[in-house]
């Protein structure tokens, strides 16, 4: 069976983030920028 990943990364300037998604470990498709309000709701899920 296939492992679908999501890694996000913390980017600059704070707080902003890098998603990439990859199936095996073989990138798929383009990084995903989030930023702003995106950014921080990142930061808020992550407290729970």
């Amino acid at each position: 069976m296939a492992a679908l990943t999501l890694r996000i990364e913390k980017s600059d300037p704070s707080p902003s983030w890098i998603a990439r998604w990859s199936i095996d470990g073989t990138a798929v498709g383009d990084a995903v920028s989030i930023t702003g309000p995106r950014a921080q709701a990142v930061l808020d899920v992550g407290k729970l």
